[in-house]
């Protein structure tokens, strides 16, 4: 930060704010040189889009409400304090004198944010700032570091990891298998009914909360899905088969990847509403924009330990309590001990400690991320070991047929290093329901077994076949009945009724495949007499159908627009030209204002309904001046009329470069 020649110690307070308020932020950010100017957009890209028109409007941005929020929640707990003793205080050498710490590294990020900055050895700050900061108040002490940590070293972080992330992979193709063989129902607001979330917890043997996150990471990873009817059910999409088939570490590069980009916080199903209501899993109310941006900053402090090194929950609180300090909240202390069970839950810790692949995957590389996992993870076994009492021990991860061949005909009973599972008649029925037969089951056991098949296993599989299929379950669209055979018949024989595939269960009962709707009209039209008659037999008139399409919308949050390298290098001449173009005027022009000084005026002018002149820059950077009638200032415009041409006019007080009073 430049210095010169120091003020005497007992000038005024009064001069010295007056001086404070000479050098505007418009002359600040005129007078910085590119790469600082670089730095700044880089830094609040939101002030370069749109491009401004010169340097007050840039400034003006820079001192609305809007941007300064965004940045000052970037700051860290230093910062604020050495903001706020900015605030009142003029000379650098007063200000750290008063906070007894090293404040240079601060006023530098502050400066470099063009919050505060140092001219001619005193220090400016940003007009606006009370608007989003309240009255400044110095803080009691400073707190130029970071808490302190007890941070602890483990030698197995890669391998629990590893562990967390298969069991993970297991536990969301259950969720999804599941989901395949009910349907839970899609409620009218949006998410997962809680009866379908504790039935689906209790058959994972998982909790409700961890049930949620692994319904959060199917949907937002693709697999998971509405169907297109309203409310609709949650079934899983065509991707998910193509997820099946892949190897473990493709799969978790899929889900980590989700989970680390996902604009919902599912540990907030089954919390309340501020009507007391239970929020749903999947429901649009665990919804929140900042959820990605919280997550990287939960992982940026793990990444910033060394490798194998551990942060409990409250010290990770803390940390981000002090780097991001506006933000500490109670709320977000529990949103940020939640993404820590979440990260651990899906292997990108261990431990506490962030793995070498979730390492990769906070920096944007996850086909990286997915080749280290792959080191680390034990090669998939293609056998198991049947014991007497009709448990099955896999002792490592299953190739991808094995698993889905135990998951059909055996029912999982642990997971981790090992896995179990149980074979009964119930999980043997299923298999017989798949398409298998008892021979298929036979082989299948006898050859992916390394211990010999145990023969309670021999005879439960027999018995199960034998029953099977005794009682047969089929489907009918609607169904026909009548006391008179012979009219039945002529249903049948009739050429005509042919699409509706009609055929007799019995001499007065005939079914066929299609809804009664469609094949209602068709009978009617071939001349025979039809009436609809409900589960009871009672006759029944045929309500209107309404028809109505099954489109769905998805909102997603959008990524703020930020501009790119190239983007902000060639924005720059623009904005020196055309600054230059506005304060290129002839000696009778009017002096540069800042815009403090033009809001003043317009808003004193609007009072009285007063004439002004003003100059602004039109769509394509042109200096152009008006003389309007001031009719309002407010919400970052000014609204006039031109007597001349009887019409209204709204311009943005950022495009403004002057105003002064009509002197007509």
């Amino acid at each position: 930060m430049s210095t010169s020649t120091p003020q005497s110690a007992n000038e005024p307070s009064a001069k010295l704010a007056e001086k404070t308020r000479g050098h505007d932020l418009a002359q600040h950010l005129r007078a910085l040189d590119d790469e600082k100017l670089l730095s700044l957009l880089r830094i609040r890209p939101d002030l370069a889009i749109p491009l401004p028109g010169d340097f007050p409007a840039l400034a003006s941005r820079a001192a609305s409400p809007s941007s300064l929020t965004r940045t000052i929640h970037q700051l860290t707990r230093f910062e604020l304090e050495i903001l706020a003793v900015a605030r009142t205080t003029h000379r650098k050498t007063e200000l750290t004198s008063k906070t007894g710490a090293d404040a240079e590294s601060a006023l530098e990020a502050l400066s470099e944010r063009a919050l505060a900055w140092e001219f001619e050895n005193m220090i400016h700050v940003t007009a606006g700032l009370a608007e989003v900061l309240g009255p400044p108040e110095s803080p009691p002490q400073f707190h130029p570091k970071p808490p302190t940590v007890q941070a602890k070293i483990h030698t197995n972080v890669e391998s629990t990891g590893a562990a967390a992330a298969l069991d993970v992979l297991r536990s969301v193709e259950g969720v999804l298998n599941f989901c395949a063989d009910n349907g839970p129902a899609n409620l009218r607001s949006g998410g997962i009914a809680l009866k379908d979330q504790r039935q689906l917890a209790q058959t994972l043997q998982q909790s409700e909360t961890h049930t949620a996150l692994l319904l959060d990471i199917s949907h937002s990873s693709g697999l998971l899905e509405t169907t297109a009817e309203r409310p609709g059910e949650w079934l899983p999409t065509a991707q998910f088969d193509v997820w099946n088939a892949s190897p473990a570490p493709i799969q978790w590069r899929t889900l980590a990847n989700a989970w680390l980009n996902a604009p919902r916080l599912p540990h907030l199903a089954g919390t309340r509403d501020e009507n007391d209501r239970r929020i749903a899993a999947l429901s649009p109310e665990i919804t929140r924009r900042a959820a990605p941006a919280l997550r990287r900053q939960v992982l940026e402090i793990l990444a910033q330990r060394p490798a194998g090194e551990s942060l409990t929950p409250t010290e990770v609180i803390e940390q981000l309590d002090w780097r991001y300090a506006r933000a500490a909240s109670p709320s977000r202390a529990h949103a940020i001990e939640a993404i820590l069970r979440e990260a651990e839950s899906l292997g990108i810790t261990g431990r506490g400690a962030l793995t070498e692949y979730g390492r990769l995957l906070y920096h944007d590389e996850p086909e990286a991320a997915a080749r280290e996992l792959d080191k680390v993870l034990p090669p998939p076994i293609d056998y198991i070991l049947v014991q007497a009492d009709l448990t099955i021990i896999a002792p490592g991860p299953l190739t991808s047929d094995l698993a889905s061949d135990m998951t059909l005909v055996a029912d999982q009973e642990s997971s981790g290093g090992a896995l179990v599972f149980r074979v009964s008649a119930e999980s043997l029925a299923r298999g017989l329901r798949s398409g298998k037969t008892a021979a298929e089951l036979h082989k299948l056991f006898a050859q992916r077994s390394r211990t010999p098949i145990p023969q309670n296993l021999t005879y439960l599989i027999d018995d199960v076949a034998r029953r099977h299929g005794g009682l047969r379950l089929g489907a009918v669209g609607s169904y026909l009945r009548s006391e008179d055979t012979t009219l039945l018949a002529s249903l049948i024989a009739d050429r005509t009724l042919s699409p509706l595939q009609l055929r007799l269960l019995a001499p007065t009962v005939a079914v066929s495949p299609l809804a009664a709707h469609r094949i209602s009209a068709l009978i009617t039209d071939a001349g025979y007499p039809l009436a609809l008659e409900d589960t009871t037999g009672s006759l029944v008139v045929a309500p209107k159908e309404e028809r109505r399409t099954g489109a769905r919308q998805h909102w997603q949050p959008s990524a703020p627009t930020v501009l790119d390298e190239k983007s902000i290098r060639a924005a720059l001449p623009l904005l020196r030209r055309a600054d230059a173009a506005v304060h290129a005027k002839p000696e009778s022009a009017p002096r540069p204002q800042s815009m403090e000084e033009i809001l003043s005026l317009l808003t004193h002018a609007a009072g009285d309904k007063q004439m002004v002149d003003i100059g602004y820059l039109d769509p394509h950077g042109e200096v152009r001046s008006r003389t309007v009638r001031a009719i309002s200032v407010g919400g970052g415009f000014l609204r006039a009329e031109d007597p001349r041409a009887e019409s209204a006019h709204t311009f943005q007080l950022h495009r403004l470069t002057f105003a002064r009073a009509h002197a007509g």
